[in-house]
C-alpha cells in the first residue's frame, strides 16, 4: 500500500500498541453488539412501537382532534421477555406493596412473578410494560394468536395512557369502566388497522367487562362513551343518563353495582341484570 493510500486511513497512521489494538477491537465489538441489540431489540419490540404510533395517530385524528406529541414523548415503553423481568419492572412503580403487605423487595418481586399479566400501564410514571413470556404462554405454539394478542394488548395499554375515568367517581370504583372501555376501543381500532391479524385474536379476560360496556353503550351511545373516556371524565355519561330520564339514585346504583361486579360472578350477574333493566327503561321511554 502506498503512502498516499495510508493517508486515507488516519486510524492506522500512528504505531499501534497492544493496548490500542485491544481498545479498538473493544470499541468495534461494543458498536457491533449495539447494532445487533437494536436488531434483536426484537421484532416484537419494533411491532409494539409501531402499534403505539398508530394508536396515537388514530386517537389524535379521530377522537381528540388535536396533536398528541407531548403525550407520546411522555410515554415510556418497556418490552420484557420474561415474567421475572416484568415483575422487576412492575415493582419499580409499586414499591408500596412492600409496606402494605410486610414483604421484602425480593418477596414482592416473587409475588408479582407468580401472578404475571400480559401488560400494564402505570399512571404515575407513564410507563407501558409488555410481557412477552405471558403472551406466549397463553397461546403456546400459536404464533398468529400471539401476534394478535401482542397487538391488542399494546393498543389496550396505550389507551390507558390517553384516556381514563380515574380510580373512582363519588366514592365508587371504576376499574370495570376503565378496563372495559379500553378493551372496547382497542378491539375497534384493532379491527380497523390490523384486520388480518385480528382474525386470530382469542383472548377473553375482559369478556364480562365488555358485555357490560356494550349494554352501557347501547344506553348512552358509543360516541358519549368514547368522548368521556378520552376526556378522562365520567360526567358525559352521567349527563347523558340524566337527560335520558335516570335519577341520581339510578346512577348511584349503576356505579355501586359496577364497582361490586369485579368481585364475583354473582355480583357481575347482578350488574348485567341492572344494565339490561335500564336498557329496557330507555327503550320504553323512547317508544312512549
Amino acid at each position: 500500500m502506498s503512502s498516499t493510500a495510508l493517508e486515507k486511513f488516519p486510524i492506522i497512521r500512528a504505531p499501534l500498541t497492544g493496548d490500542k489494538i485491544r481498545n479498538i477491537f473493544a470499541s468495534l465489538k461494543e458498536k457491533y453488539l449495539e447494532k445487533v441489540g437494536i436488531l434483536e431489540r426484537s421484532r416484537e419490540e419494533r411491532k409494539v412501537l409501531q402499534v403505539i404510533d398508530k394508536v396515537f395517530q388514530i386517537v389524535s385524528s379521530t377522537y381528540l382532534k388535536k396533536p398528541l406529541k407531548k403525550e407520546r414523548e411522555e410515554l415510556k415503553v418497556f418490552v420484557v421477555k420474561t415474567n421475572r423481568k416484568f415483575a422487576e419492572k412492575s415493582y419499580e412503580a409499586y414499591p408500596s406493596i412492600v409496606n402494605e403487605n410486610g414483604m421484602t423487595k425480593d418477596q414482592a418481586i416473587e409475588y408479582l412473578e407468580k401472578s404475571p399479566i400480559k401488560g400494564e400501564y402505570d399512571v404515575e410514571f407513564k410507563r407501558l410494560i409488555i410481557n412477552l413470556q405471558q403472551i406466549k404462554e397463553i397461546h403456546k405454539d400459536d404464533k398468529k394468536a400471539q401476534e394478535a394478542c401482542l397487538i391488542v394488548t399494546t393498543i389496550h395499554e396505550t389507551l390507558h395512557h390517553l384516556g381514563d375515568f380515574g380510580e373512582n367517581y363519588n366514592g365508587y370504583g371504576l376499574s370495570w369502566l376503565n378496563e372495559g372501555t379500553a378493551e372496547f376501543i382497542a378491539l375497534m381500532i384493532a379491527q380497523e388497522i390490523y384486520s388480518l391479524e385480528f382474525r386470530n385474536f382469542m383472548c377473553n379476560e375482559y369478556r364480562e367487562s365488555m358485555k357490560a360496556l356494550v349494554d352501557l353503550a347501547l344506553v348512552v351511545g358509543e360516541e358519549v362513551l368514547t368522548l368521556a373516556f378520552f376526556n378522562k371524565s365520567f360526567y358525559p355519561i352521567e349527563d347523558k343518563l340524566k337527560r335520558t330520564g335516570f335519577s341520581e339514585n339510578d346512577i348511584k346504583e349503576l356505579l355501586r353495582l359496577g364497582a361490586e361486579s369485579t368481585k364475583s360472578e354473582e355480583a357481575n350477574k347482578l350488574f348485567r341484570d341492572y344494565l339490561i333493566k335500564i336498557r329496557r327503561r330507555k327503550k320504553e321511554k323512547e317508544t312512549s
